[in-house]
């Protein structure tokens, strides 16, 4: 039997001491199949700060606030599971409510988008494909 997906958050969430072991993609995708394992239908949100200025697009750059500091890591796109309206991940250290989740883990709002719905992350769970297609944003 797998672990919960509560567990995997609080597993990954204790080692961010050291850094931030893989990557959101690969969190994510695990933390969905674990969710499916249980049972639940997740689906994968997309956070993007994109502002148009008169330069062209501007990404702005994601903190996460749990890695400030000696490991401070920057992004501009972060993939996060959820299950309707409740995000998982470890950055969180444990399932927060979507709404959220921008502010605990960042600090700020950040626009959070569908990027694979539940019936997409299904199917890619069952192809094998779900990972690679996360990874390829």
């Amino acid at each position: 039997m797998s672990e919960p997906a509560s567990e995997y958050v609080r597993r990954i969430a204790a080692l961010l001491v050291d850094g931030y072991p893989g990557d959101c993609a690969l969190h994510a995708a695990r933390l969905a199949e674990l969710l499916i394992a249980g049972g639940e239908r997740p689906w994968i949100a997309r956070l993007r700060d994109r502002q148009q200025t008169e330069h062209g697009v501007f990404h702005g750059p994601l903190i996460p606030r749990s890695l400030r500091g000696r490991h401070a890591q920057t992004w501009t796109t972060h993939y996060v599971v959820c299950v309707n309206d409740v995000a998982y991940d470890p950055l969180a250290s444990e399932a927060v409510p979507l709404h959220e989740y921008a502010e605990r883990v960042f600090g700020r709002e950040i626009p959070i988008e569908t990027f694979i719905d539940e019936i997409r992350v299904a199917q890619l769970f069952a192809s094998g494909d779900l990972l690679a297609t996360v990874r390829r944003g």
